[in-house]
């Protein structure tokens, strides 16, 4: 009785499957067609999150130099140029 059912199970799902694509070849063209399309949306995916990602670092690299702008050490005015390896005072 198993073996019965599995049978016309079998040939149902054949059935099925021959009605939906007309050929082979069909098949296999609609499968390469959803690849192509999938290995599109995927380049485009990732070339998304790799600007994202750039742009976050960009944005990380200038809020980290603005923080430490402020502590670096001001021109002393009144100093001159290094002159033969002294600093030369006015």
């Amino acid at each position: 009785m198993k073996t019965a059912v599995a049978f016309l199970a079998g040939v149902a799902t054949g059935w099925m499957a021959r009605s939906t694509v007309d050929t082979s070849r069909g098949a296999v063209v609609s499968v390469a067609t959803a690849a192509f399309d999938l290995m599109g949306w995927t380049r485009r995916l990732i070339a998304t999150e790799r600007e994202y990602l750039s742009d976050l670092i960009a944005e990380a690299r200038s809020r980290a130099d603005s923080h430490q702008a402020p502590r670096r050490r001001p021109a002393d005015a009144s100093a001159r140029p290094m002159e033969n390896g002294r600093e030369g005072h006015a």
